[in-house]
């Protein structure tokens, strides 16, 4: 008896691990997934629990989960759908709206400060540090810079400022404006629906600035995501 019972078990497992639970809607350069074998994504590829994706230098994923939730995953990583799935409704309680609304006061006021220092500059430089925020910054070679990075976040292209934020944490491991990076790269990913990350980064930032003053409202935050 308790050996049906385990195959049951068994069986009922595998059934849920190989249910389709989301598919593939919007795709940009080349994107990966490991079924039996890694091999190129197509639009309409259905998902499960246990595939996994890898997304290339300059690429772009929109998944669809069958709650009608969706996520996009960034550039130059590798998720198991496992871990970035939900199968929750797509809603955000008021305590993390009211997070939120404090942490983009926060950088709303450190984007005026980069204003400020970028508006100092003599013009001749500044026509040249001024970038095509258009542009995929994992694509190239040349510094990120921070005016750009707020730029591209405030007009919500929210992928790419994900990218262009990684890029600068990686330039920039030791900066007076790590922590606001952390945050911005934080929301970013919310925006994204990619909670996941978003988690890890708020963690990060709490490991490294326990003493911020954001530092109680980014725990409270990861805890509700």
């Amino acid at each position: 008896m308790k050996t049906i019972i385990l195959i049951a078990a068994i069986l009922c497992t595998t059934l849920v691990h190989a249910q389709t639970i989301g598919k593939v809607t919007y795709l940009e350069g080349e994107v990966l997934v490991l079924k039996d074998s890694w091999s190129p994504i197509n639009i309409g590829l259905g998902l499960t629990l246990d595939d996994q994706i890898r997304t290339g230098s300059e690429s772009l994923l929109e998944i669809q989960w069958q709650n009608g939730k969706k996520i996009t995953l960034e550039p130059s990583s590798t998720y198991a759908i496992k871990d970035i799935y939900s199968a929750e409704p797509n809603t955000k309680s008021n305590q993390s709206f009211s997070i939120l609304a404090r942490i983009r006061k926060v950088l709303t006021n450190d984007r005026q400060s980069v204003a400020t220092e970028e508006a100092g500059v003599r013009r001749s430089e500044v026509r040249l540090e001024v970038r095509d925020t258009n542009k995929l910054y994992w694509k190239q070679p040349q510094p990120v810079h921070i005016a750009d990075l707020y730029r591209t976040y405030e007009s919500g292209k929210y992928t790419q400022a994900a990218g262009m934020a990684k890029s600068w944490l990686k330039q920039n491991p030791v900066h007076a404006r790590k922590p606001a990076v952390l945050l911005l790269l934080s929301d970013a990913y919310i925006q994204l629906n990619n909670l996941k990350m978003a988690k890890a980064t708020l963690a990060q930032f709490i490991s490294e600035y326990p003493s911020d003053p954001m530092a109680k409202d980014a725990a409270a935050l990861e805890q509700v995501l």
